[in-house]
């Protein structure tokens, strides 16, 4: 018994230390020699931010919304539930690590959905009728929130902790070894480092 009671708080000590070291770089500015859009002429972003959303954009993904308004998109952060109604106010959904009321502050299993079946019909017929979505989810509780919503597109998410089983803390890519490749989303980046995940 005293070994699970040692283990448990160096589990969630290690668990806060996690969310400690994710701080938002909001001095990042991006250079764009040439703006998809003019500014503010772009596809309008809705970023979610009513489902306790670990990254809101005027949170951790403030430099990401930034990014996007450097590109000419036009970014509002959603703070009502999922409606047909709501949904017709953008025409791209970023919804980045939700969680279900119940696991605010505290990780437990199970990890209920962050969204009712009611909203998870609404954005599936926004999508049917040409919304975007880009839905993101880390490790545990956010995959178990996110899950439902995944799959009803037909995507499984793996409610747990994946690491790297040789010991390391992060994960590198690089352009020099071929680890990282060419394409659209990674020109003018050598190297990606990740940690942790789903």
């Amino acid at each position: 018994m005293k070994t699970y009671t040692l283990v448990v708080p160096l589990l969630l000590l290690w668990c806060f230390q996690l969310q400690a070291q994710q701080v938002a770089d909001t001095a990042f500015q991006y250079q764009f020699n040439m703006p998809r859009y003019l500014s503010g002429q772009g596809s309008v972003v809705m970023i979610d931010a009513a489902h306790y959303n670990f990254h809101t954009a005027d949170g951790r993904y403030a430099p990401f919304a930034n990014l996007l308004r450097q590109d000419g998109f036009k970014i509002i952060s959603n703070t009502n539930t999922f409606s047909e109604p709501s949904l017709k106010a953008g025409k791209i959904l970023v919804i980045s690590n939700p969680l279900d009321s119940s696991d605010v502050g505290q990780w437990r299993l199970p990890n209920p959905s962050a969204f009712t079946q009611t909203e998870i019909t609404a954005v599936n017929s926004w999508v049917k009728n040409g919304g975007r979505l880009l839905l993101i989810a880390d490790h545990m509780p956010f995959a178990g929130a996110a899950e439902a919503l995944a799959r009803s597109f037909g995507f499984e998410f793996m409610n747990c902790f994946a690491s790297d089983n040789r010991g390391r803390a992060v994960e590198r890519f690089y352009k020099g070894n071929g680890t990282l490749l060419d394409n659209e989303l990674t020109i003018g980046i050598d190297t990606i480092v990740t940690f942790m995940g789903s």
